[in-house]
């Protein structure tokens, strides 16, 4: 999906289904599901992204090239951390300048 950047934007929020059957795995990212990006294909446009899930707010950015994600502390299991850890390495080489 694509769309046009409203003037004066400086970030993006979006939230994840928390409930249901198409609940999704917390903050936890889906970059299979458009094309190796995830939830920091806005980065590409230069907007970090807030995800929503639960009640909890973690922030997509780069930092002098690197791709992170910040969330609160109790906001990610175990499980959840090493997913979006195995995420942001991939998501990272859509940044990589060649």
């Amino acid at each position: 999906m694509t769309a046009t950047v409203p003037a004066g934007a400086m970030a993006v929020i979006h939230g994840h289904i928390d409930a249901g059957p198409s609940k999704s795995n917390g903050m936890v990212d889906d970059p299979a599901s458009n094309g190796g990006y995830g939830d920091s294909q806005t980065l590409r446009a230069g907007l970090p992204n807030a995800t929503v899930s639960n009640g909890q707010v973690g922030w997509h950015e780069i930092v002098n090239g690197q791709l992170q994600y910040t969330f609160p502390g109790g906001a990610m299991s175990p499980s959840q951390q090493t997913q979006m850890q195995n995420n942001l390495n991939t998501e990272q080489q859509k940044f990589q300048v060649p």
